[in-house]
């Protein structure tokens, strides 16, 4: 974990953001870290000004229907024979909340990428915008 700028009023670590289900489903969020200078991450803080980098979480969500699936795998024999064999699976977990915390006011943002991560859509649009 990177250690905090210098100079931010929050403590470090901060928990993690106040949502501990989406959909009813349990969220299991990863610690706190400094988020990299990618384009795609938000730069600054529109509410309090702040211009330097966010912090940066990653929630991960329970499967909606939990249990097993089978999925096909391709195996061979030992003669060589080439054959499907299917096999039960845990369901899956979705990393597929991200959430931003601006360091100096503690406004925070989060976002739903959807079930395989094709969309991004805010969780409570009636948040203060971070970028």
């Amino acid at each position: 974990m990177i250690p905090a700028p210098p100079g931010l009023r929050l403590a470090w670590p901060q928990p993690p953001p106040d949502y501990p289900e989406h959909d009813g489903r349990p969220v299991r969020w990863d610690p706190w870290d400094v988020a990299s200078r990618v384009h795609c991450i938000p730069s600054g803080c529109v509410p309090c000004g702040y211009g330097g980098r966010v912090w940066i979480t990653w929630g991960t969500v329970a499967p909606e229907h939990p249990g097993a699936v089978v999925v096909e795998r391709p195996t061979r024999t030992r003669s060589g024979r080439a054959y499907r064999r299917q096999e039960a699976r845990p369901a899956p977990v979705a990393r597929r909340l991200v959430a931003f915390r601006c360091p100096a006011c503690g406004a925070t943002q989060m976002w739903d990428m959807g079930e395989h991560g094709q969309s991004w859509a805010l969780v409570d649009p009636s948040r203060p915008r971070l970028f």
